[in-house]
């Protein structure tokens, strides 16, 4: 048995080639990610992250992060991931975002809270491990999280979180 958890397929891109060379992808160790904010709207619980480049040359970001929610034991928490669209998080095309040194991108992430769903209880998480698009490397972030899933209690689906892909600070400004 594997725990419950829900294994992802993890694409790795190719470097980005144009007339200057090539971009290579983010490595997670040029990378700073950080929770930005959160909010609690009508049931649902939104986030976003801010990935910064901290590496010293310009690198890409192309598709969606990674997350597996990690429990106080240090044990996995059945994660299932949705890439797209979700309440808190509107439905964006993944493309290939460049980030300077120096400088950020974001994703958001979104999931159901409790609301709706009477005296069912899905697990928490403390932790929530990212893996950028691009690398298999991953950082753990101290974030407590607890999503519900599914439309009716019924079909309660726990750890069920939607993702967005990674996108420029003016590409999260146009949708926000």
């Amino acid at each position: 048995s594997n725990g419950g958890v829900r294994w992802q397929k993890v694409t790795l891109p190719a470097a980005h080639s144009s007339a200057s060379g090539v971009t290579p992808n983010c490595a997670t160790a040029h990378l700073r990610i950080s929770l930005g904010r959160s909010g609690v709207a009508a049931g649902h619980v939104g986030m976003y992250f801010t990935v910064k480049n901290i590496g010293a040359k310009k690198c890409e970001l192309d598709g969606f992060p990674t997350v597996q929610m990690i429990g106080s034991a240090k044990r996995l928490v059945p994660t299932l991931v949705t890439f797209g669209s979700d309440y808190t998080v509107p439905l964006v095309s993944a493309r290939i975002t460049f980030i300077k040194s120096g400088a950020t991108a974001i994703f958001m992430l979104g999931y159901a809270n409790s609301t709706g769903y009477g005296t069912a209880k899905c697990p928490a998480a403390d932790t929530l491990r990212i893996t950028p698009p691009g690398d298999l490397a991953a950082r753990d972030l101290h974030v407590g999280l607890q999503p519900y899933g599914g439309a009716t209690i019924q079909s309660l689906v726990c750890g069920e979180i939607a993702v967005s892909p990674i996108m420029s600070l003016v590409a999260w400004r146009h949708i926000a």
